[in-house]
C-alpha cells in the first residue's frame, strides 16, 4: 500500500465545525494527513488549543503536512503582520507541521496598481519572509 495519500486543505470545509471533526473525516475518508489553516480553534494563535489538537490528530494517525496562513507583509510597516506570523509558526511547530505557508499579499485591489513599485513591493516581502523564515529556523 502507498503511505502516500492525498491530504484535506481545512478551509472551507462543509459541515466541519472543528479540528477534531477535520480529524475524524481525515480518518475515515483513509487519508493520513491534513492541511491546517488559521480557522475554528486556531484563528488566532492558542498554543494549548494547538497541541490539544496535535494529541488528537497522532492519536489517529493524522499529521498536519502544512499550516497556512493569510498575511500581507509588503505593506509600508508589516511588523504587526511579521509578528501574527511568527506566532503561527509556533502553532506550526506545536501541530507537527514541517511547513508554514503564508501569502505576502492579500490584497486584490486595484489601487496597488497606484501604490508602491513592484520592487518596493518584493523588496519588503523579501524582507519580511526573511525575518519569519530565521525566527522559524
Amino acid at each position: 500500500m502507498n503511505a502516500h495519500k492525498i491530504a484535506f486543505y481545512s478551509i472551507p470545509f462543509p459541515g466541519i465545525d472543528s479540528y477534531y471533526k477535520l480529524i475524524d473525516c481525515a480518518v475515515a475518508h483513509g487519508l493520513s494527513a491534513i492541511e491546517g489553516f488559521c480557522y475554528l480553534e486556531l484563528t488566532e494563535p492558542d498554543m494549548e488549543a494547538a497541541q490539544r489538537i496535535r494529541e488528537y490528530a497522532d492519536s489517529q494517525g493524522i499529521r498536519f503536512c502544512c499550516f497556512s496562513v493569510f498575511a500581507d507583509i509588503v505593506q509600508e510597516d508589516a511588523a504587526e503582520q511579521i509578528e501574527r506570523l511568527k506566532r503561527f509558526a509556533d502553532i506550526a511547530a506545536a501541530l507537527g507541521s514541517p511547513f508554514l505557508h503564508h501569502t505576502a499579499i492579500t490584497s486584490n485591489d486595484p489601487q496597488i496598481l497606484e501604490g508602491p513599485t513592484y520592487q518596493q513591493l518584493f523588496d519588503r516581502g523579501i524582507t519580511g519572509i526573511r525575518e519569519i523564515f530565521d525566527y522559524a529556523a
